[in-house]
């Protein structure tokens, strides 16, 4: 008898607890609070604005103005980048190996007494 009424409270009890935490509210689930349909018809909307014409033309300024601010956002984004990557030891090697990268580049013949050099000292 003792048995089965322990038996009984422990299965009671364990489905009691999966019960509850399935049917607790999660805060970071995304709950949408509009229907599919309304979200792909806003996205629609904001791209057809984007790329509909400018109802003025941009003048001259405007357009320099415009590549500038570019070129500088993605300078600034490949420096972090390489910044974020690269440590001491491998700038440190970027910068020994850069002359002869440059000469190779430019398809420019290495040094003759360079290349004698490194031959008789190897």
């Amino acid at each position: 008898m003792s048995k089965r009424l322990f038996y009984f409270l422990n299965i009671f009890l364990f489905s009691f607890l999966i019960l509850s935490t399935q049917c607790r509210s999660r805060k970071d689930v995304f709950v949408p609070e509009q229907s599919p349909e309304q979200a792909q018809k806003e996205v629609d909307d904001k791209v057809d604005k984007m790329t509909q014409a400018p109802d003025k033309p941009l003048r001259k300024g405007q357009i320099r103005r415009n590549m500038r601010r570019r070129d500088k956002i993605q300078r600034k984004e490949y420096e972090d980048h390489h910044d974020r990557i690269q440590e001491k030891e491998v700038r440190k090697r970027m910068r020994k190996n850069k002359r002869k990268a440059q000469a190779h580049n430019n398809r420019k013949r290495p040094n003759i007494f360079r290349t004698l050099f490194t031959r008789f000292t190897e």
